[in-house]
């Protein structure tokens, strides 16, 4: 939501006055959208010329670090203990990823696992967390429903807000015959 400035830049004083500027705001937002169309369009365009060789390139990009790395897996014994090799035109580098914890097969989903974790007991306990989240809807609920009230609420740190908008809604029917 934009932020409020303190005093408009423009006052208005009578309805008069206020559909005068509502009829502006119409205007504008046909003057807006029309020059945002353009904007797409001349997007489009450059798009349209761009995106070809952009994704010829790509693909031939991925051909040969493909076949550099084949080469580079097949002379990994050249590598000896090191990690990358500095050429002319670049660095080969292997490089280890950091650890992460995946299903061994197809016959395992997370779900299995959890079952299988909680089937062993004190064991592996400790790789089980509770989800403990706040249910708002029960609160916004209960406090509709008068089970809470407004000290009970900031006793534990929370209170019910709601904000009151305003909005503009220009009748666009009206704007195309003005």
């Amino acid at each position: 939501m934009p932020k409020k400035s303190a005093t408009p830049v423009l006052t208005i004083s009578t309805w008069d006055a206020c559909d005068a500027v509502l009829g502006d705001l119409l205007r504008t937002v046909a003057a807006r959208k029309a020059v945002e169309a353009q904007f797409n369009a001349e997007l489009s365009l450059v798009n349209d010329r761009y995106s070809s060789p952009i994704a010829r390139l790509g693909g031939e990009e991925k051909i040969l670090a493909e076949a550099i790395e084949a080469f580079a897996i097949a002379h990994r014994a050249e590598f000896g203990d090191k990690k990358s090799i500095d050429r002319a035109n670049g660095t080969l580098r292997f490089r280890v990823g950091n650890p992460a914890v995946r299903l061994i097969n197809r016959k395992w989903n997370w779900d299995s696992v959890l079952e299988a974790i909680r089937q062993t007991g004190r064991r592996f306990a400790a790789w089980l967390r509770p989800k403990i989240e706040l249910d708002k809807e029960k609160i916004l609920a209960d406090y509709r429903d008068r089970v809470v009230a407004d000290p009970e609420l900031a006793a534990v740190g929370i209170r019910i807000a709601q904000e009151e908008s305003f909005e503009v809604i220009p009748n666009y029917q009206e704007a195309a015959t003005v």
